[in-house]
């Protein structure tokens, strides 16, 4: 008798689980930062800059192992990556839970960030999905890591007044759940090549990630992946200050209206992102949405400025929150086509997937790490100038997109998987009908 859990544990929802959990376990101590801090500096000032540190120390984590993670899903496979990951996620929750001053706490929250599951469920999900349902499935990883924020800090008031250190319990117990679901899940299916492992090749399997990395393609792709990052880094300290200090806000009136601005975008990237990228195409899929996100920008920048009202800032910022929701999938969804570009060229090279999506995921670390300083620094100044400089900065990313013609270059990679799949498909149907002639 078997309890059938490899069979119900597969696929891209154990990827998507995965990312979830991490997700809501950030989720449910960020709330309580605040009040850690002031336990041991008095200073509100100096208190702030203590809790946008020990959140830029977990991005600056995930910058130090992203490729490691990846690299270790490449020799020994996804599965052992993610359960690898998830385990250091809840050994370093726990940890946490016991340090009592800021040094220790930021310490383990660069730890956690280290052994961040994020980029062991992405080469998950791009070992487990088909040309067709990997546009849906990276839609649903990315609203999977928003829900798990949200649900995340609507846990934290469940826990209330207990502290961070219970947060932290609940967060490594949840951890610790999803490692032992992967370690009962099936390793993602690879279809193995014809040509298999006896091929000798004349470059290392680093030289096979730079021969993509180091491409013009894939340059204009990390600028654009950094410039999402330190837009999406930027956003949550922007928000909450200006509504505070614009209009008045409570932190619960910002936390509805987060809440729901966050929920809409997670139902369009379910409902409707494979749709508009299968419609536009990777390329004109991200240009036209960091276009809006753009616009709204500076829509935003002057809605502060001549608009008594709330609405001329919210409106807009919702706009522009929901176009970058879309935007960034498709960055991520292009990274894994030229990984399939690279897999038709070279059958039988042992995988780079890994330590292509490392790639992507520290390159968009750094934004995250550089944009919530960089915005409130801009906003001390003026106001309007982070929202001028992020605005800025996604039209010099079309711009050289534009230049340096990568456009024919996304778009055929993302056609190159679909056809060998075709391919594949029909000859097993030719191979299926002569077995049929055969017997009759």
């Amino acid at each position: 008798m078997t309890l059938g859990l490899p069979e119900l544990f597969s696929g891209p929802k154990v990827a998507i689980l995965g990312n979830f959990i991490d997700a809501m376990g950030l989720g449910i101590i960020v709330p309580f930062l605040p009040f850690f801090t002031e336990t041991f500096e008095s200073d509100p000032d100096k208190s702030n800059l203590w809790v946008g540190g020990i959140l830029a120390g977990q991005n600056l984590g995930v910058l130090l192992g992203a490729y490691i993670v990846g690299t270790l899903a490449d020799k020994f496979g996804a599965k052992f990556a993610l359960a690898l990951t998830l385990a250091g996620d809840a050994v370093f929750f726990l940890a946490a839970a016991f340090a009592d001053t800021g040094v220790s706490f930021l310490l383990l929250r660069i730890a956690a960030g280290i052994s961040s599951p994020g980029t062991a469920s992405d080469t998950w999900l791009v070992k487990s999905t088909t040309p067709e349902n990997r546009p849906q499935a990276l839609g649903l990883l990315v609203a999977g890591s928003w829900a798990g924020v949200l649900l995340g800090g609507g846990a934290s008031i469940a826990i209330g007044d207990k502290g961070i250190d219970v947060a932290c319990y609940v967060s490594s117990a949840m951890a610790a759940v999803m490692f032992f679901i992967v370690l009962l899940a099936k390793e993602p299916s690879v279809v193995e090549n014809e040509n298999d492992n006896k091929v000798e090749f004349k470059m290392s399997e680093s030289e096979a990630v730079k021969s993509v990395v180091f491409t013009r393609p894939f340059l204009m792709l990390s600028f654009a992946l950094s410039a999402a990052g330190f837009a999406m880094g930027s956003n949550p300290a922007l928000i909450t200050i200006i509504l505070n200090e614009f209009f008045g806000f409570s932190e619960r009136q910002v936390a509805s209206y987060m809440f729901v601005v966050t929920v809409t975008s997670i139902f369009c990237i379910v409902g409707a992102f494979r749709r508009l990228l299968g419609f536009l195409g990777p390329y004109r899929c991200y240009i036209v949405f960091v276009l809006i996100a753009s616009l709204m920008y500076a829509t935003q920048a002057l809605g502060l400025a001549y608009i008594d009202n709330e609405f001329g800032f919210m409106v807009p910022r919702a706009v522009c929150i929901l176009a970058e929701a879309f935007a960034l999938p498709t960055l991520f969804y292009i990274v894994t086509c030229m990984g399939d570009v690279f897999e038709d060229k070279h059958p039988g090279f042992p995988s780079i997937t890994g330590r292509l999506m490392g790639t992507a995921r520290t390159v968009f670390s750094v934004g995250l790490i550089i944009g919530p300083a960089t915005a409130v620094i801009f906003y001390n100044i003026k106001f309007y100038i982070p929202f001028a400089a992020t605005g800025v900065v996604n039209v010099v990313v079309v711009l050289c997109w534009v230049t340096f013609q990568v456009r024919k270059s996304f778009n055929d990679a993302a056609k190159v998987k679909a056809l060998k799949q075709d391919k594949k498909e029909k000859e097993v149907a030719v191979k299926e009908i002569v077995g049929l002639e055969e017997s009759v």
